[in-house]
């Protein structure tokens, strides 16, 4: 499989030119890996054809159990379709995985967050960031740390915390702003 190309023609948007040369190239594969099926699973999942997404993640996760990436995407493939108790199935194994390094804690963790928002679990929503946030701080973990205390009313802190996501990412992607006073309102 040519992942390369596959890779960049789905940075560039064209998911469905990415799938038809996965398939294609799947074709010519003698020893298909669970890296073969979590890649048709994430593209199919793109397009929104979600059964054979599922089917493709759920033959990676068959070859490989491990694979928190590819537990992740089902999580989420689940929550876009309004099914929690599976979503948390596939949660409950990702987040007892061995050995998940910072990157895929905050995957997992993040759309473990998600997941109890959606279901207005706020408090343990909470639980999920902060621990993300024992780690590593980012952006996308303070701004759903923020949402989840504006859930719970925290709205002072709420802001703070936004304000705290504004400040990483313009430091992040232009420092030059951060000279200029951010006005009170």
């Amino acid at each position: 499989m040519d992942n390369n190309l596959i890779t960049k023609l789905e940075s560039q948007g064209d998911w469905e030119g990415a799938l038809a040369l996965a398939k294609e190239s799947l074709k010519n594969e003698k020893d298909l890996t669970s890296s073969h099926y979590h890649i048709l699973g994430r593209l199919y999942q793109r397009l929104g054809k979600l059964d054979p997404a599922k089917r493709s993640y759920k033959k990676a996760l068959t070859i490989n159990k491990n694979l928190p990436r590819t537990l992740n995407n089902l999580i989420l493939l689940e929550l876009d379709l309004f099914n929690t108790k599976k979503a948390n199935k596939w949660l409950e194994i990702a987040i007892s995985l061995d050995q998940l390094n910072d990157n895929e804690k905050e995957l997992i963790y993040t759309s473990a967050c998600d997941l109890k928002l959606f279901e207005l679990n706020h408090i343990k929503a909470l639980e999920y960031i902060e621990e993300v946030l024992k780690t590593k701080t980012s952006v996308m973990a303070l701004c759903n740390k923020s949402i989840c205390l504006q859930k719970l009313g925290r709205t002072e802190e709420a802001l703070e915390i936004q304000l705290m996501a504004a400040k990483l990412h313009i430091s992040q992607q232009n420092p030059n702003l951060l000279d200029k006073p951010i006005e009170d309102y």
